[in-house]
């Protein structure tokens, strides 16, 4: 019986010894966020009934070459609106933009830390009146991008801590 479980054991080890020794898939760090850029809902002073409105129900495209970040937002009257927008931190311009018949038109947007640093990064623009809105964003390398290859197969990007700060922090 002693024996027995000593082959068991020795069984086990062996075991794990070689699916711990397997290579798995090497995952390289990436500065180019494909979620959680503009994650959350619309938020609106004064309270205005309002209300999100998924992007699939509109047919009318912004033409340029901006991507689509949010739902739209429709309120009923003028008000200022802010979405988060976390991948400003990483590479991300945004601009919210009204639907003024067949087109998107740009609001002067503003991206900052609501209300202080202390509290969330959110793009912010003045709703002039009525209407639908929705943020639009695109990507750019930052200049202080650095990469390295580990390997033939693996390269991680990065941003150096100082210019993070002196880029986020002025």
């Amino acid at each position: 019986m002693k024996n027995r479980t000593r082959l068991v054991v020795t069984l086990v080890m062996a075991l794990a010894l070689v699916i711990v020794s397997v290579p798995g898939q090497a995952f390289a760090l990436t500065k180019e966020p494909s979620t959680g850029v503009a994650s959350g809902p619309w938020e609106w002073t004064p309270s205005v009934a309002g209300y999100e409105i998924p992007m699939n129900t509109i047919s009318i495209t912004k033409s340029e070459w901006g991507t689509l970040l949010t739902n739209g937002l429709y309120l009923t009257s003028p008000a200022k609106i802010c979405h988060p927008f976390e991948g400003n931190q990483y590479g991300w311009s945004g601009d919210i933009y009204m639907l003024s018949g067949e087109s998107w038109n740009m609001l002067i947007t503003s991206v900052d830390w609501v209300p202080t640093i202390e509290g969330k990064i959110m793009a912010c623009a003045q709703a002039p009146s009525a209407g639908t809105y929705a943020l639009f964003g695109y990507w750019t390398k930052l200049a202080d991008w650095q990469s390295i290859e580990v390997s033939p197969t693996c390269k991680i990007s990065f941003i150096t801590r100082e210019s993070y700060h002196m880029q986020n922090f002025r």
